[in-house]
């Protein structure tokens, strides 16, 4: 027999399936959340352009996205590259900046003296970096990556892979953040093996003879944040033919990584996601917004920091060990956790 169904039971159901479908079809009816057509984007690429194999291809795999994704035209969205000058830089900025384009993209950290001076000529236009990490402008966002994390993790793989225990750090001496990058480098490696040596290096103009005397004193794996030469890469290179040394560096600011002689030294590389950056900022643009975000409250950098937890960083392997592997997985879900403070 079945179950005996009040008029009273019966009238709530009903009730509430007419909620539903009420719910349902005013969801319908409403309008996808449209974009501004009359917005116009710029991005200026760095020297080279496309075909770059670093930072310019980088960022155009987020340029791409985004112009599939809203269907924008070479009208509302344009790219020009720059010859490298420091008066041609200017000379492109400015000019995207008059011709009324409501976003200027510069992509890399070497637009960072440009920008500033032309951000200042033209305040009523909203400028981004990314890359960058230097620009304190209401009109600029910087879009950075946290290279605190990036050391932190590099050194947790250098530690936990060396055979020798002895791993070195090297980046230019112009690195403003050197002592703190090179001290998450240490964090990162103390973790992976507590037993492990660290010795660095900041490079002013050649890195041959530094890294020969690291690679001399028994190191056997080097983590470079060098990129305004590939001298550490090519070093570490030719010396691994008589030594058993690897190379971990980061990506897109090393364009020459993606070669195939790299592979045969590179242990892990640091991602820097340029397209995801390139994307959240059209799609920002579009909504007539702007990314502010406080990167660096000291020196008055808004945009956004990208980091392990957003996704704009990540680490990939090229001959990690499962016991590696393991030991940088803990090491990610701490930085994930919050637990590690660097």
């Amino acid at each position: 027999m079945k179950p005996l169904v009040s008029s009273r039971a019966r009238k709530r159901a009903s009730r509430s399936l007419i909620f539903l479908l009420s719910i349902l079809l005013i969801s319908q009816a409403l309008p996808a959340r449209a974009i501004d057509p009359t917005v116009r984007i710029a991005i200026a690429y760095d020297l080279g352009g496309l075909g770059d194999g670093g930072v310019n291809d980088a960022a155009a795999i987020g340029l791409k996205a985004a112009r599939s994704k809203f269907g924008l035209s070479p009208l509302s969205l344009r790219e020009v590259v720059t010859l490298g000058t420091e008066s041609d830089r200017i000379e492109r900025l400015s000019f995207l900046a008059k011709a009324g384009y409501n976003l200027v993209i510069a992509v890399g950290s070497a637009w960072t003296s440009s920008l500033t001076k032309v951000a200042t000529d033209y305040p009523e236009v909203q400028f981004a970096n990314i890359g960058g990490s230097e620009i304190g402008m209401v009109n600029v966002s910087v879009m950075a990556y946290s290279h605190k994390e990036e050391s932190y993790l590099a050194g947790v793989v250098a530690a936990a892979a060396s055979s020798s225990k002895k791993i070195g750090y090297v980046a230019d001496s112009a690195d403003d953040k050197f002592t703190e990058n090179l001290n998450a480098f240490i964090a990162g490696a103390k973790y992976g093996n507590p037993a492990v040596k660290i010795n660095s290096a900041s490079v002013s103009s050649s890195a041959v003879a530094q890294v020969k005397s690291l690679v001399a004193s028994g190191i056997d794996l080097i983590y470079s944040r060098r990129s305004s030469s590939a001298d550490v890469y090519s070093t570490v290179l030719g010396l691994s033919k008589s030594k058993k040394i690897k190379f971990i560096g980061v990506y897109p600011d090393q364009y020459f990584l993606g070669s195939a002689a790299a592979q045969k030294i590179l242990l892990a590389t640091l991602v820097e996601d340029y397209g995801l950056a390139v994307n959240q900022l059209v799609a920002a643009a579009l909504d007539n917004q702007t990314i502010t975000d406080i990167v660096d409250g000291v020196d008055g950098n808004f945009g956004r920091l990208y980091t392990l937890k957003n996704r704009g960083l990540s680490v990939r392997a090229n001959q990690l060990t499962s016991a590696t592997m393991a030991r940088l997985t803990s090491a990610k879900n701490l930085l994930l956790q919050g637990k590690v403070k660097l």
